[in-house]
C-alpha cells in the first residue's frame, strides 16, 4: 500500500543560506562606496589628514610660470535700507523744524525781530547760499539776522527745506507768490521752486490765472510755461476777464505769441484790439476808429505782427482788419498774396503756424493754386475783391512782382 509523505515547504542548508548574505551584504557596502555616501575605509590608527584648501595652496604649475590666478572682485556693500537700520531720516527732520534740541544757528527776522532755531548742516546742504552765510571762509556763524525778510516768508522756506517732500503753499500763501519765488530764486531752493510750479499748474482758475502770471512773467520760461498753456486752453474765459485789459505789453505779446490759444484768429484780434483800446485810454490818447485808428495803431505796433492773419479767411481780413487802418498797408497786401498765390512771399512780416485747435497753417511747398473764382471767394472774385479793400479800408494795392 502507497503512503505519501505531507508537503513541506523547501528550506535550503543553513551553509547555503550563509553565503548569500554574504554576498547581499558586499553588494551594499559597494554600493555605498560608488555613491561616496559612505566613509571610505580606513585604518584607525593612521590619523585623518587636515583638509586642503584649494584657493590659498599654490600649485606647482602656476608657481613654476609667469600665470598669477586672479583674485575674485570685492562684492558691493548694499547701502542699509530703513528696514535694517529702523530709522527714518525724513522724519526725524520733519520733527527738529524749528526746535532748540540740537540746534546751533538763530535766525531774526523782520521787523518784529522773530527768532527761529535751525541746523546748520541741514541748511548749507539744502541751500548754496545758506552754506555761504553760515560757513563764510571757513567760520561757522551762530546768529544771523533778516530784518527785510517777512517772518512768515522766513518760515516758509524753512519748511519747505525741512519738509522738502510734502511741502505745498496754502491758499493765503499763494496770494504772495512772486515774492516767494524771489526768495526761492535768492536761497537756490530748486525743491521749493518746483512745489511752486506744481502747485499753480494743479490749482488755477480762469478769474486768477492772469494775476499770478504778472507776478511771474519775468521769473523765466519754467514758471510761466505752465501758466501760458492754461491760459490757452481757457482762452475764452481768460480774454472776458478785466484782467486781461490791465496786462502789460509784453505780457500781452506772450500770450499772443502762444500756440496754444483754443480761438479762432479773428477772435483773438478783436481782443487785442480791445486791449489796444484800453492801453490807449490808460495814456490818454482818442482810439476811436476811424479817427483814433493812428493812435490805436502805434499802440499796436508791435503786437499786430504776433496776429496769424494768414489763419483768416479773404473776407474776415476785408471787413474785420484792413477797415480799422491799424495794419499797414503793405503788409496787409503781403498777406493778401500769400492767401492768393499759397505761397509765402518775400519779406513776410507776420508770425505763422497754426493754433492749438485751428485749422492748420498754409505750407511753404505747397504748389501755387489756381486763380480764385467769384464763387470760392464770395467777393466777386479777386477784381471785386481788391475793389472792397480800395474803397472800404482805403488801401492802394501795389504789385509785388509775384502777384497781389
Amino acid at each position: 500500500m502507497l503512503t505519501f509523505r505531507k508537503f513541506e515547504k523547501f528550506k535550503p542548508s543553513s551553509r547555503k543560506n550563509k553565503k548569500q548574505k554574504q554576498r547581499k551584504n558586499q553588494r551594499k557596502k559597494k554600493k555605498k562606496k560608488d555613491d561616496g555616501s559612505g566613509p571610505p575605509p580606513m585604518d584607525d590608527d593612521i590619523p585623518e589628514a587636515p583638509p586642503i584648501d584649494i584657493d590659498s595652496t599654490p600649485s606647482p604649475f602656476l608657481a613654476s610660470s609667469s600665470y598669477s590666478q586672479p583674485k575674485p572682485a570685492p562684492k558691493p556693500t548694499p547701502a542699509p535700507t530703513k528696514k535694517q537700520t529702523g530709522i527714518d531720516f525724513t522724519s526725524l527732520i520733519q520733527n527738529i523744524f524749528n526746535v532748540s534740541t540740537f540746534s546751533d544757528v538763530t535766525f531774526t527776522v523782520g521787523e518784529e525781530k522773530k527768532s527761529f532755531q535751525a541746523h546748520k548742516v541741514i541748511l548749507a546742504l539744502s541751500s548754496s547760499t545758506f552754506a555761504d552765510i553760515l560757513f563764510p571762509k571757513g567760520k561757522s556763524i551762530d546768529t544771523v539776522s533778516f530784518p527785510d525778510i517777512k517772518a512768515n516768508y522766513f518760515e516758509i522756506i524753512l519748511r519747505s527745506i525741512y519738509n522738502s517732500s510734502e511741502f505745498k503753499l496754502t491758499k493765503d500763501e499763494t496770494k504772495d507768490i512772486a515774492e516767494l519765488l524771489a526768495l526761492a530764486s535768492a536761497f537756490n531752493l530748486k525743491s521749493m521752486k518746483s512745489a511752486i510750479v506744481v502747485g499753480l499748474a494743479s490749482d488755477l482758475r480762469p478769474h486768477t490765472c492772469l494775476a499770478i502770471y504778472s507776478s511771474v512773467s519775468s521769473m523765466g520760461p519754467e514758471l510761466t510755461a505752465p501758466l501760458l498753456k492754461y491760459i490757452g486752453r481757457n482762452a475764452q474765459r481768460v480774454f472776458e476777464s478785466e484782467d486781461f485789459l490791465k496786462l502789460k505789453e509784453n505780457e500781452v505779446s506772450a500770450i499772443i505769441a502762444n500756440d496754444d490759444i483754443s480761438l479762432s484768429e479773428l477772435q483773438i484780434w478783436k481782443y487785442l484790439l480791445k486791449w489796444g483800446h484800453a492801453e490807449c485810454k490808460r495814456k490818454g490818447l482818442d482810439s476811436t476808429l476811424p479817427k483814433g485808428s493812428a493812435n490805436l495803431a502805434e499802440v499796436l505796433s508791435k503786437l499786430v505782427y504776433l496776429i496769424r492773419f494768414s489763419l483768416m479767411s479773404f473776407l474776415e481780413l476785408s471787413q474785420e482788419v484792413s477797415s480799422t487802418n491799424v495794419v499797414k498797408p503793405g503788409d496787409l497786401v503781403l498777406v493778401f498774396t500769400l492767401l492768393s498765390i499759397k505761397k509765402v512771399p518775400d519779406n513776410y512780416p507776420f508770425k505763422r503756424g497754426a493754433r492749438g485747435t485751428g485749422p492748420p497753417d498754409i505750407d511753404d511747398d505747397v504748389p501755387t493754386a489756381p486763380p480764385l473764382s467769384s464763387s470760392s471767394s464770395g467777393l466777386g472774385g479777386r477784381d471785386g475783391l481788391l475793389s472792397q479793400i480800395r474803397g472800404g479800408g482805403g488801401l492802394r494795392l501795389r504789385s509785388t512782382g509775384r502777384g497781389y
